[in-house]
């Protein structure tokens, strides 16, 4: 009996497994924001978990949300006191192409309260199963994905988290260029870095999360750390699924001092396949304010009461294929306020999009970003750029035209090490003011009256990128130091 019972033992054990791939969740994204409640220390925790909606893969109509304080001094004592909230799905929405008529994935939309006395928090849930085959992560059909959210509320500060403006599901057809946005819209007036980290896996109430067995950071995409451009680079196509994460930091002046209050992270499964048929991505040509042209990256003014107008231009080379423009908000504004009405984009011609919004007279003053696309109908393969549009509610007068884009000039050396310098295009003293990568001014400078400007930054002053900009924000200048 000994030699027949180890095969039968080998095949049960290969049907189970084979049960186990069939019926889990086939986690593909996630991301996890929050909102402060106006009771004390209370948040709400909003959950966007994109899953595999195959039919032979488990639906998931609840989820656990950890609460961990002071995760970064251990995990023992945090695991100890960790929060545990078992969260219920809102709604479920099936995305795919409407012009193909095919929908392979599942956006679940999961929302708790919770409360979180003053501490140094990480929030995470981790997701059973991530999807087979993926190239940067070793097994991942057997491997979990925790993703995270953290929140420094230690000196008893109230805040509500970023939220990215775009959490589509991506795709690269080809090696061709593709730019999309990892932007992320922020209520309170906070500054937001941003990063590629490493995906974790593998939380469980005995152990916390580890970095992904076998991930390496693929080759694909540029990151731009201010604006959250997110565009790819010259690669070599290997087909097949790839994991990147992208983690927003939120920064806010506390007692004089940019301090880290908290991130959020956006971990993500994109495709990289070979172009069919060499379809071109479309591609934004122009943003335009009336007859003035914007810049994507720049905020665009608009007064409480005011109506503002955008044409989106794009082009697609192959001559021909519709382009379909759209535009979303972030949850958080109508979670925040509920009884606005947000921007919408209609087509009015086979190349231009507008762009409207109504700005109510209540809206508080800040800035709000907004996700615009533009897409082709090439079956199965639908090319798609993506960027963000920000709109900036102030009570400056603003006539309805925005402000030309800004020039950007060289400067001398570059990259410098000890000293800059550079010419205004126009003669005279001016004030300048120097910024860091996350918009905090660094220096104030004034030009001597042939406009010629030095910078001597101390030794302190770390390296990167900064940018200087006159008061009227015409003239802006690259400062690379090394």
């Amino acid at each position: 009996m000994q030699p027949s019972f180890i095969p039968r033992l080998i095949i049960c054990a290969l049907l189970l497994c084979g049960s186990l791939a069939a019926h889990a969740t086939h986690y593909l994204a996630g991301t996890i924001t929050y909102r402060h409640l106006p009771q004390p220390n209370q948040y709400e925790v909003q959950v966007i978990l994109y899953t595999d909606a195959s039919p032979n893969v488990a639906d998931e109509p609840l989820t656990n949300l950890h609460c961990l304080p002071n995760l970064e001094n251990g995990c023992a004592t945090a695991l100890q006191h960790d929060v545990t909230l078992q969260i219920p799905r809102q709604r479920v929405e099936l995305l795919g192409s409407t012009q193909c008529g095919s929908f392979g994935i599942k956006k679940n939309l999961y929302t708790g309260i919770v409360t979180l006395p003053p501490n140094r928090w990480t929030l995470l849930i981790d997701n059973a199963n991530r999807k087979e085959g993926i190239i940067n992560i070793t097994y991942s059909v057997t491997t979990s994905g925790t993703i995270f959210a953290t929140l420094d509320n230690s000196t008893g500060l109230v805040n509500n988290s970023p939220e990215f403006v775009s959490t589509d599901i991506l795709n690269l057809n080809g090696s061709q260029y593709h730019q999309f946005t990892a932007k992320a819209a922020e209520v309170d007036g906070d500054s937001v870095a941003y990063e590629f980290v490493t995906p974790k896996q593998g939380f469980t109430a005995q152990s916390c999360p580890q970095p992904a067995a076998g991930f390496y950071q693929p080759s694909h995409f540029r990151l731009d750390a201010i604006t959250g451009v997110l565009e790819t680079v010259p690669f070599t196509l290997v087909q097949g699924y790839y994991i990147v994460v992208i983690q927003a930091n939120e920064f806010r002046r506390l007692n004089g001092i940019w301090t880290k209050i908290g991130s959020i992270q956006y971990d993500m499964l994109y495709t990289a396949r070979a172009a069919l048929a060499t379809n071109s991505n479309p591609h934004f040509t122009t943003l335009q304010r009336g007859n003035t042209t914007l810049d994507f990256t720049r905020p665009i003014p608009v007064n409480p009461g005011q109506t503002i107008d955008l044409t989106l231009t794009a082009t697609d080379p192959d001559v021909g294929q519709p382009l379909r423009f759209s535009s979303s908000a972030p949850l958080l504004y109508s979670a925040l306020y509920p009884s606005t009405t947000f921007p919408t984009i209609q087509n009015i011609s086979a190349t231009q999009g507008r762009f409207t919004w109504q700005v109510p007279t209540s809206l508080p003053l800040g800035r709000y970003s907004f996700a615009v696309s533009v897409t082709d109908d090439f079956c199965q393969q639908i090319g798609r750029e993506i960027r963000a549009v920000t709109i900036e509610v102030t009570n400056r007068v603003v006539t309805g035209s925005a402000v030309p884009k800004a020039t950007l000039l060289a400067a001398y050396p570059t990259p410098f090490r000890e000293q800059v310098q550079f010419t205004l295009p126009k003669p005279g003293t001016q004030l300048i003011t120097v910024f860091d990568g996350l918009g905090r001014a660094v220096a104030h400078l004034t030009s001597r009256s042939d406009g010629h400007v030095q910078w001597q930054p101390t030794a302190a002053l770390a390296p990167g990128l900064y940018i200087a900009r006159t008061a009227d924000g015409q003239q802006q200048f690259r400062l690379l130091r090394e």
